[in-house]
């Protein structure tokens, strides 16, 4: 609807135009009309001021601010509805939010009296910004007198309010849901007549003797922070442990309701239960959770095992795997199900993403051969032995429009949809929120069964899919970090010689972990997993001279390799000698052979060189696995091969060996001619 700028607003409630168009527009105040002895100089001077007006508004087009003030409004939020079988009781505040004061200011219960017959008709009026308001109840209860006579209601001032009637005062005797609301009426002087300035709305339930049911299934989930043994990304499961998860579980023991858990959660807090550490920087400290982990763990201990379900282990987006890692997942979860069969007995629910399923998903599912799964069908229906049950993948949706708090309008919805609905309606309580929702519910005409009661009396046809396909919230951006993170544990699983498998199913299946929600915060999540894969890789330590001189064309020289971690370790030296730009040097050095070091010890290894050509050089040091991964940063070494050194000292040598020859030579010819002189003849064996 297209707005009329203020003036024209102001001339039509002086003529009397457009009263009923909105109860929240200024246009529908009567009471600026003049005064009765002006009534006959109307019709002389209304085409005149008519025109008078256009022009105002083709003026003030051009200044929304002031065009946009409203002099006389009222703001409505209805707090508190009590429905019993008499009737009907709302209360709340309205606030003055126009410009100018108001007098003679009260609130009236109205009802809007066509029924809302099913879910269908429910959500349609859910949807709407705007509804049109009833027919206005005068009895005494249905109103309530804020300020009258010369009382004036101030801008921006408040009051509380409380209207009520019985259902035979509002018509509504039938079974179904009703819109129903209040209406401020007000006036701008104290000789004026009050006019509606005001409205809000709710909707109200009416069982007629009748019943409804309900299903609350508590799920207790949480994004991951365990990292290995006692070691934990952050303490922020402390804070829910003493919180949400705190909460969740209370409200399933006194409720009474079904109760979902990851088993991953529970394998968490058992290790905090223990005493824990937290990363914090570079550094460890102690975990702040370890009592309320107890706690909480006997807490969970003690909730009825036949109410209660078990998800995938780690809770992984299924809808992820199903796209991009085919059975892996499956496998995964039920690897770490096997490993950890704390909750192995109870029976598996699978929660379609979204809400949103198709055969393509179920099918993916056989394998986990789920109990039940929950998923937005309209239907309930039966997929081999699954039971594929309806329920609402948002708790209690949000009302369009709502005039209540968010309180009051999510309750009033939950209500409605319980009463109207074929069968059970099914929540999935997450959050505190959800379960004051939840327990304001609990209502005399309201029974909450238990799931294992929804026995669906159909089966499976492709029409049965949600309109939307089952997508994952997480995508294929985080591949690479799960990548990254998954060859820091198969380089830690080599270097130990341990079985790791596990360790690397639960790294896996934590970053894959349905409660990220996307990819960022996993990613986040995997990227501290890694991090902390490399400090403990990084406790293997490679020591080397900065520089070494190599003066032979085979030589060898030292490395140290110190083992600081608390389990034995296998390890070799590699070393790579890139090529340089512009030099003709070429080394060559061999891996110097595995070797096991146990805690603490400190091993002295040797590398040796083979210089093919002379020049300086870089060896790049790496400590290595058995099977070739590296583990850590480089260590440079500076090579220096020189050969002319040992070259010149082989000249040296053989220069010397000559002198020594020719002079024994020399010797040997002297004494000859001293002989021959003497005429001793020639010297023996000549």
């Amino acid at each position: 609807m297209v707005e009329l700028c203020w003036p024209i607003q102001q001339f039509q409630a002086w003529r009397g135009v457009g009263q009923t168009a909105s109860p929240h527009t200024i246009a529908s105040m009567t009471d600026l009309r003049p005064s009765p002895a002006a009534a006959g100089r109307r019709t002389r001077v209304w085409p005149l001021v008519v025109s008078l007006m256009m022009f105002l508004c083709m003026g003030l087009a051009g200044a929304p601010t002031a065009a946009a003030l409203v002099q006389y409004e009222a703001g409505v939020t209805i707090d508190a509805v009590d429905v019993d079988a008499q009737g009907v009781n709302l209360s709340g505040e309205i606030t003055s939010t126009g410009t100018d004061a108001l007098f003679k200011v009260s609130v009236l219960l109205w009802i809007n009296k066509q029924v809302i017959a099913d879910t269908a008709a429910l959500a349609d009026l859910m949807a709407q910004d705007q509804v049109s308001s009833g027919s206005e109840l005068r009895t005494a209860e249905a109103v309530e007198t804020i300020v009258s006579g010369q009382t004036e209601f101030a801008s921006g001032q408040t009051a509380r309010f409380a209207v009520s009637a019985t259902w035979e005062e509002l018509g509504a005797t039938e079974r179904g849901a009703y819109l129903v609301g209040v209406n401020v009426r007000a006036a701008s002087h104290t000789w004026r007549s009050p006019v509606v300035i005001g409205s809000g709305h709710t909707v109200v339930s009416q069982p007629a003797d009748g019943t409804a049911r309900n299903v609350n299934v508590v799920s207790l989930t949480a994004t991951p922070a365990w990292l290995h043994d006692q070691v934990f990304a952050d303490d922020h499961l402390a804070d829910e442990l003493a919180g949400r998860l705190r909460e969740l579980v209370d409200f399933a023991k006194h409720s009474r309701a079904n109760w979902l858990i990851d088993p991953a959660l529970y394998y968490q807090v058992t290790l905090m239960a223990d005493g824990y550490s937290v990363l914090e920087g570079q550094s460890l400290v102690d975990g702040q959770g370890q009592a309320v982990a107890q706690d909480w763990l006997k807490s969970v201990d003690a909730l009825d095992p036949a109410l209660g379900y078990r998800l995938p282990w780690g809770d992984p987006d299924l809808a992820y795997g199903a796209a991009a890692a085919g059975s892996t997942v499956l496998v995964m979860a039920s690897q770490a199900q096997d490993a950890d069969p704390t909750w192995a007995a109870l029976p598996l629910l699978v929660l379609a993403p979204q809400g949103n399923i198709d055969r393509a998903f179920l099918d993916y599912l056989a394998p986990l051969s789920p109990t039940v799964v929950l998923a937005g069908v309209t239907d309930s229906v039966w997929f081999g032995a699954s039971a594929v049950l309806s329920y609402q993948p948002v708790a209690f949706p949000t009302v369009v429009g709502a005039h209540e708090s968010a309180l009051v309008s999510k309750r009033q919805r939950a209500l409605a949809e319980d009463l109207l609905a074929d069968e059970p309606v099914i929540r999935l309580i997450a959050s505190s929120d959800d379960a004051d929702l939840a327990a304001s519910l609990d209502q005399s005409w309201v029974d909450q069964v238990s799931l294992a009661t929804v026995v669906p009396n159909l089966n499976w046809q492709d029409s049965d899919a949600t309109p939307a396909l089952p997508v994952g919230q997480l995508t294929a951006a985080i591949e690479g970090s799960l990548s990254q993170a998954q060859d820091r544990l198969q380089a830690w699983a080599s270097l130990t010689g341990q079985d790791e498998s596990a360790w690397s199913d639960r790294l896996r299946l934590f970053g894959l972990n349905r409660s990220w929600g996307s990819d960022a915060p996993a990613m986040t999540w995997l990227g501290a997993a890694q991090a902390n894969l490399q400090s403990l890789l990084d406790q293997v330590e490679l020591t080397a001279a900065s520089e070494v001189s190599l003066t032979a064309k085979v030589t060898s020289f030292p490395v140290t390799v110190t083992n600081h971690l608390p389990v034995a370790v296998t390890v070799e030296v590699m070393a790579q000698v890139p090529a340089v730009m512009g030099s003709a040097v070429s080394i060559s050095i061999p891996a110097s052979g595995p070797v096991v070091i146990e805690p603490g010890d400190r091993v002295a290894l040797t590398l040796t060189p083979t210089v093919e050509r002379e020049g300086e050089a870089v060896a790049n040091l790496h400590l290595a696995t058995a099977d070739g991964r590296l583990i850590n940063q480089v260590v440079p070494v500076d090579l220096k091969a020189s050969m002319s050194a040992w070259m010149g000292w082989v000249v040296v040598a053989g220069a010397v060996l000559l002198f020594a020859g020719g002079t024994l030579w020399r010797m040997r010819q002297k004494r000859r001619e001293r002989l021959k002189q003497a005429g001793g003849g020639e010297l023996p064996g000549q």
